[in-house]
């Protein structure tokens, strides 16, 4: 794996926890909001996030990754951080020895490895500015996930970057 892809999905997975735990220190009540325009519920989309990468783990090698999220029923926040660190180391180290043209069958159709990867980390992005927008509309400031953040607290945490 390149170095670069490998940065790409450290920040996937940091940016999940980090609005996982920003989450799970709101109200009960604000988890049940919703914004028109979004997937559902706060709590339905950050279980979204969950459970779409449990499932890219899945086609990509066929292991499932702690009990699955089905986001109807709620889950404690604690217990989507565990999860979504643990896809998140995973993904890392299948795209460490995969073939990014290796060639993947999703609902009958062929599917290249990188564009799974690809589509792991669009899903959290796209899924994480909809949570961004309830909290905002909730007026609730939203924590910074984007990848300049990612790179200023890696910087904070160990003086390297990296």
């Amino acid at each position: 794996m390149t170095a670069a892809l490998d940065l790409v999905l450290r920040h996937n997975t940091w940016a999940n926890r980090h609005l996982l735990e920003f989450c799970a220190g709101l109200d009960k009540g604000v988890l049940e909001r919703a914004t028109p325009g979004t997937y559902g519920t706060l709590l339905q989309t950050l279980q979204h996030i969950v459970s779409g990468e449990q499932w890219y783990i899945w086609l990509l090698c066929g292991e499932s990754i702690g009990a699955s999220v089905d986001e109807k029923v709620p889950r404690p926040l604690d217990e989507l951080v565990s999860i979504v660190t643990r896809t998140g180391q995973r993904a890392r180290e299948l795209a460490g020895a995969d073939d990014a043209d290796r060639t993947l069958t999703v609902d009958g159709k062929p599917w290249k490895a990188g564009v799974i990867y690809a589509q792991l980390v669009h899903h959290g992005n796209e899924h994480r500015g909809q949570v961004k927008s309830i909290l905002g509309a909730s007026g609730i400031e939203p924590p910074g996930v984007s990848a300049w953040g990612y790179a200023m607290d890696d910087v904070a945490r160990d003086g390297a970057g990296g």
